[in-house]
């Protein structure tokens, strides 16, 4: 028995068929996404970017500078400067911002601290004087979220719109 198992011929060999990339037409459709999504990513699409909104109201002037985009879970600041433009001092000051904006972060801080739901009062701010509001803020939910930064000081109020982008 052994002996015919030698004697056998060779099977077949494999035919002759060039290879070629099968893809559905979904997956042709999708494709051009995909790769467009590393060009975006070195283009700095993705990145963190940050707008700065100056403004001014009789003797208040503010700079705020506050994250345009950044990722989940990162930490990110929203930086205030009140300058008193006026001859006399300001005896109070409160910096509001906006609950239906805070609320899409998680461990929103400020320096001062909040006095009241994401409110801040500054008191005693001499003519000429500025004064400075950090607001940390951590990407808890995606996408873009908006609201408004109040600062107010008697009959003087300035409104800052905010957006922000949050990506996953």
């Amino acid at each position: 028995m052994p002996d015919d198992v030698d004697n056998l011929p060779d099977p077949p060999g494999p035919p002759d068929m060039r290879r070629r990339p099968a893809l559905y037409r979904f997956q042709l459709l999708g494709l051009p996404f995909l790769l467009a999504i590393p060009v975006l990513a070195l283009f700095g699409v993705f990145g963190e970017r940050w707008s700065v909104v100056n403004a001014r109201s009789g003797s208040l002037e503010i700079s705020v500078r506050y994250p345009a985009v950044f990722r989940y879970k990162m930490l990110d600041a929203i930086e205030l400067h009140v300058r008193n433009r006026g001859a006399t001092a300001i005896d109070s000051l409160t910096v509001t911002l906006d609950t239906a904006y805070a609320g899409r972060f998680s461990t929103v801080t400020a320096v001062p601290p909040f006095t009241g739901p994401f409110e801040v009062q500054l008191t005693d701010i001499a003519a000429q004087q500025s004064r400075r509001v950090h607001i940390e803020l951590q990407a808890e939910r995606y996408w873009s979220h908006s609201g408004r930064l109040t600062v107010a000081a008697g009959a003087d109020t300035l409104r800052v719109p905010l957006t922000t982008m949050v990506y996953p």
